[in-house]
Formats: structure tokens, C-alpha cells, sequence
């Protein structure tokens, strides 16, 4: 089942529920992150625009 109402009480259950996710045939790229993320960092601009040229925004 997708959308609401799945049961995500763990990694795997994350991951597999990941699994089966497309859009527009694609699957998700997923990753687990372990270590914790410091807080009131910040990019610094040139590190965003670079970061941003990496990305590819789907629209929609």
C-alpha cells in the first residue's frame, strides 16, 4: 500500500517502503544517515550556488 496510513516504525520498514516507490519510473535514491546533524550551521553563498548547480529540480 502507498500513501497514507503505511506503518514506517523502522529502518527497514523505511527502506522497503522506499523500495517501491517510481515517479515517472524512477526509483528514489535513499540513504541512512547515522550521525546526528549540528545545528545553526549555514552554507556559506558559494557553497549554495555550488551545491545547487548539482541538483536537478523535477517540477511537479
Amino acid at each position: 500500500m502507498h500513501g497514507n496510513g503505511v506503518v514506517l516504525d523502522s529502518v527497514d520498514a523505511v527502506i522497503a517502503y522506499a523500495r517501491t516507490q517510481t515517479w515517472k519510473g524512477l526509483h528514489p535514491t535513499v540513504a541512512v544517515v547515522t550521525t546526528p546533524y549540528k545545528t545553526g550551521v549555514k552554507l556559506t553563498k558559494r557553497a549554495m550556488i555550488q551545491l545547487e548547480t548539482q541538483r536537478q529540480r523535477l517540477s511537479g
